[in-house]
């Protein structure tokens, strides 16, 4: 195995970062991405580690290029999985199985293929995989665990001789998910206030979890403003669903909240209306599925 410099293969890492924030962009997510190549002396200690595994096995490192994406909202993690899989070259997924007796960041980890013509000299092929690993997590968990890595992980032995510092360690996490949790759950209150107050800008920003770049309304959804069946069918809609028929649109649309209603309407029929009712600039979101 040759010694190489990352900064060789930078292009390679910056195209596939950019791909990714574009698709969630596109749909207005709130998250942060971080990435790197990894080093030579990294990928020589891990071959090292593991050479016999991967000749035995056949297998080959595949986090050549590492994304790691923090979602803002703990329910983002499993839909901004959805969307990647979906949408880029999927080859395989490792998920940590929630255990209610431990706390420590779950896992969500995706391996895509790289495209061609992005990794133009694999510096070993042997030992490389044509892939890419994107690690998900929430904000919090992901600062927990980057101190985690490396206080305790890269000291594994003088932890194990403090095993009450390392619980307490551990109960920090259990804190910072409850943070996760009280985020989303003063978002979603909200927009339950926004219902109540017939405030439908406030409403959809904070039912939907997006970037909307304009919260200005048409005549048409300021006269629904006080319809409290129409309120509540956007209180209401199932936000995973409405984001994965948003995935679909081809072109991406606009983030308008004028646009996102339209959009709710027609796919989760919020309201009884028609193709015709559709304003000509998003007619093809006609094309989307409609839930049942």
């Amino acid at each position: 195995m040759k010694p190489y410099s990352p900064t060789k293969y930078e292009a390679a890492r910056r195209d596939i970062q950019e791909k990714i924030e574009s698709l969630l962009n596109e749909l207005g997510m709130f998250f942060r991405t971080f990435s790197r190549v990894k080093s030579y002396q990294s990928l020589e200690s891990k071959v090292s580690l593991k050479k016999d595994t991967y000749q035995r096995e056949g297998k080959k490192l595949q986090d050549f290029i590492g994304i790691r994406i923090t979602a803002y909202f703990e329910e983002d993690v499993q839909i901004i999985s959805e969307i990647l899989k979906s949408r880029l070259d999927f080859d395989s997924q490792s998920v940590d199985q929630l255990d209610p007796d431990r706390f420590a960041p779950q896992r969500n980890n995706l391996i895509f293929k790289i495209p061609e013509g992005v990794l133009l000299d694999n510096p070993s092929p042997e030992f490389i995989d044509p892939t890419y690993e994107v690690q998900i997590r929430t904000i919090f968990s992901e600062g927990w665990h980057e101190v985690e890595h490396d206080l305790r992980y890269k000291n594994k032995e003088i932890w194990e001789r403090y095993p009450s510092n390392s619980r307490g360690l551990n109960s920090v996490m259990a804190a910072l998910e409850v943070c996760d949790k009280s985020i989303s759950h003063i978002v979603s209150e909200m927009a339950y206030q926004a219902y109540k107050n017939h405030d439908l800008p406030t409403l959809i920003l904070h039912s939907l979890k997006l970037r909307i770049k304009s919260l200005d309304l048409s005549s048409f959804f300021l006269e629904k403003q006080q319809d409290p069946t129409f309120l509540k069918g956007v209180l209401r809609a199932d936000r995973k669903e409405f984001l994965r028929a948003l995935s679909l649109a081809e072109p991406a649309l606009p983030l308008t909240a004028d646009n996102l209603l339209w959009v709710l309407c027609w796919t989760q029929r919020v309201l009884a209306i028609s193709e015709d009712d559709l304003p000509a600039p998003i007619a093809h979101i006609c094309k989307l599925p409609v839930s049942a």
